[in-house]
């Protein structure tokens, strides 16, 4: 993601959480940029509902495989910090999503929410209507140097 996209996530989140009452009112949330002990990650933001389940929020303006791999090191750094005695659901929330992020979270079911952010919300974060998921990294294509070191030719 481009260093331009981080402060519209940061206005995002915030905007997004100051309107959690009226799109999930059955949450709270109970803090933004929140961390863990012994650990320097932090969660964009966690919530609690009435059945005391933690959420820990993880905001992207496109959402591609890099933040399933944000959000389940937040989720397993909670559970470690709560002893394993809570539950814990993770959340990616996204204007858009990418097909092989969406295609995982259905096969592998790892407790991860997805939840698609309205687009009333970018403007709060200056996010242009045509913005969508990062591109999926580029694979540098076989030149003959590489494979003479993979062939041993």
């Amino acid at each position: 993601m481009e260093k331009t996209a981080l402060p519209n996530e940061a206005r995002v989140r915030s905007f997004y959480m100051e309107h959690l009452n009226s799109l999930h009112p059955e949450q709270r949330c109970v803090g933004i940029e929140v961390g863990y002990r012994n650990s320097s990650v932090r969660a964009d933001a966690r919530t609690v509902n009435k059945l005391n389940l933690r959420r820990e929020w993880e905001f992207k303006i496109g959402a591609d495989y890099s933040a399933l791999g944000q959000i389940l090191t937040y989720m397993a750094t909670a559970k470690h910090d709560m002893n394993f005695k809570r539950e814990i659901r993770g959340v990616i929330a996204a204007f858009s999503f990418r097909t092989d992020l969406v295609h995982t979270i259905e096969v592998l079911n790892p407790n991860v929410e997805l939840v698609t952010i309205p687009n009333w919300v970018r403007y709060a974060g200056r996010v242009p209507m045509n913005l969508e998921a990062s591109r999926p990294p580029s694979i540098p294509s076989k030149n003959k140097h590489l494979m003479k070191y993979t062939t041993g030719e």
